[in-house]
């Protein structure tokens, strides 16, 4: 069962605004401004790792950078 914490962090980062915001204010470095900001897309969070292993993630984000 989920906690009120981890319940408000899932809502919390589903929005890729908050994502963008929380990026820009808190990664050091200047290749985050690099980050194409309007190309974030929400992925699944279940894949399989370089391993092999079965990996679950509660948010995956994809962002382009630099065109790419």
């Amino acid at each position: 069962m989920a906690s009120n914490d981890d319940t408000a962090y899932k809502q919390l980062f589903a929005h890729p605004e908050m994502v963008r915001d929380l990026l820009l204010g808190f990664v050091p470095g200047t290749w985050v401004r690099q980050l194409d900001l309007a190309s974030f897309e929400r992925v699944s969070g279940s894949y399989v790792g370089d391993g092999g292993q079965q990996r679950h993630s509660d948010m995956v984000w994809k962002v382009r950078l630099s065109g790419e």
